[in-house]
């Protein structure tokens, strides 16, 4: 059965509104980072929560979405699965939904979380741009006992640190610019898919109605 144009368009919206939200994630974490570091050469005592947070939930929210893009791909009408970069996409992403599933199900997971542990947003660290031989690690949530920090891989030919930014929830750990670096090179395959197939939808940006409605109150 021929899927109908509307199917086809809400999966295309679904795509290109999670490729948006990578980026803008992403944009927002390389924003964040030097906050926090700011804070550490200061010596800036009980400033830097509110930056911590706004990272965890960036990172956080470039896993879902990577989650969700896994998952919209996978069910595109006419977009043929066995396509390398499809497949490439889904293979090298698998890591999101083990870290997808286990924030689903944090309420009833928190009480098997083995002690010690990451804290339960896990631990982000990063390469210093400004000095691939500094690596940057923040501990989310509250500091109490039994919490670990997970050791960063260093490159010694290239002399710098391996991952640019990366989470680890205890034996889980995925590098996020790995992941926006795939979810870009997706969003370059579907948009010459939808082109060359005249699927007759467009990703790029366009001026979205907007309603307005006015209420009158009677004395």
């Amino acid at each position: 059965m021929k899927p109908s144009q509307r199917d086809l368009f809400f999966f295309l919206d679904g795509l290109k509104y999670s490729f948006k939200t990578v980026e803008y994630e992403a944009i927002k974490v390389q924003e964040t980072i030097p906050e926090i570091e700011k804070s550490h050469f200061n010596q800036i005592e009980n400033s830097n929560e509110s930056e911590i947070i706004k990272l965890t939930c960036s990172v956080w929210n470039i896993i879902d979405t990577v989650n969700r893009l896994r998952d919209l791909i996978q069910q595109t009408p006419t977009l043929k699965q066995k396509t390398p970069e499809v497949r490439k996409y889904v293979k090298e992403t698998e890591i999101v939904n083990d870290l997808r599933n286990y924030i689903q199900h944090l309420r009833s997971g928190i009480s098997e979380i083995p002690n010690p542990s990451s804290p339960v947003w896990g631990v982000i660290g990063w390469r210093n741009k400004e000095n691939p031989l500094e690596y940057f690690f923040v501990q989310t949530g509250t500091n109490q006992d039994g919490l670990i920090m997970n050791s960063a891989a260093f490159d010694r030919e290239k002399k710098e640190f391996v991952d640019s930014v990366l989470l680890t929830v205890n034996e889980l750990s995925v590098d996020i610019e790995k992941l926006v670096s795939l979810t870009n090179s997706l969003k370059v395959f579907i948009v010459k898919w939808v082109k060359e197939n005249d699927n007759q939808y467009s990703f790029e940006s366009k001026l979205n109605p907007v309603f307005k409605i006015n209420a009158e109150v009677g004395n």
